[in-house]
């Protein structure tokens, strides 16, 4: 009797251990759902302005086109001389009519980073790649001596590597700038009116030079979806010292080292984002 007497008491005991383990294991259970660890908790706002702006670094390229709508040239001084002519002229530039440009590039864009302690606007470097063509002419009158006119046309190839530093922001647009340095492969086909016995029109002066290029650039990139942008730009390009010459008909020589050639160009394109 005294044996079943300890076993029921130990058999309460044990059951009301259980029924308050349950009981509180329950309760933490509860209390531990409606209220999570403080250090998963984020605010709603800081986690959409982290994922708006995350993983923004890749590849891209593109392909524009555009015109010349200005070229100026340090120095227009235009030799033509040989086959009779013995003449250095000097020549002043009349006219210098729009061109058309064109080109394409490839380039990455750089991780952004915060601008000013704010998730809304941020820096993004992108080092890029470009190749475009530039087409242009020009009329130049050459003071006395006997020369009339030249007419120029003008095409070059240039290539750049550019640095380029974009404004991210919340909305679609995003405005960059840059600098780039490369160089301008220039060709030039001169034909000369003079006064000379035998020599009314001298036509063919064809000539080329490599030169070292720099530019300056901005623009305005507008994102069409997460691939696809639209952009528009305008560029300044300076090629710094070529030297054009070559040889016309009837054994006539022509030279020209206009000390820079400056170009704006303007362009509009469609970008792939990798």
């Amino acid at each position: 009797m005294l044996n079943r007497s300890i076993k029921n008491q130990l058999a309460m005991k044990l059951t009301q251990l259980l029924t308050t383990t349950l009981v509180l294991s329950l309760t933490a259970t509860s209390v531990w759902a409606g209220n999570k660890d403080p250090k998963e908790i984020k605010d709603p706002k800081e986690i959409t302005q982290t994922q708006q702006f995350e993983s923004d670094s890749g590849f891209y390229v593109g392909a524009y086109g555009g015109a010349q709508f200005a070229t100026s040239y340090v120095n227009r001084h235009q030799e033509v001389s040989g086959g009779g002519l013995g003449y250095v002229g000097d020549a002043s530039p009349t006219k210098d009519s729009w061109g058309g440009a064109g080109g394409i590039k490839a380039g990455y864009n750089f991780e952004s980073f915060r601008l000013c302690n704010t998730m809304s606007m941020r820096w993004q470097p992108a080092i890029e790649a470009e190749a475009l063509y530039i087409g242009g002419r020009g009329d130049d009158s050459f003071g006395g001596g006997g020369l009339g006119t030249a007419r120029s046309n003008y095409n070059s190839a240039a290539f750049f590597v550019n640095g380029i530093l974009r404004i991210k922001n919340s909305s679609c647009i995003t405005p960059y700038f840059g600098v780039g340095i490369g160089g301008e492969y220039m060709t030039s086909s001169v034909d000369v009116t003079t006064n000379y016995a035998g020599h009314g029109h001298i036509t063919g002066i064809n000539s080329d030079d490599l030169a070292f290029a720099a530019q300056g650039l901005g623009g305005i990139d507008v994102k069409l979806s997460k691939h696809i942008s639209l952009f528009g730009e305008y560029k300044f390009i300076d090629a710094i010292n070529p030297n054009l010459s070559g040889a016309g008909g009837g054994g006539t020589y022509y030279h020209y080292n206009p000390g820079q050639i400056q170009q704006q160009v303007v362009v509009a394109g469609v970008k792939y984002n990798f």
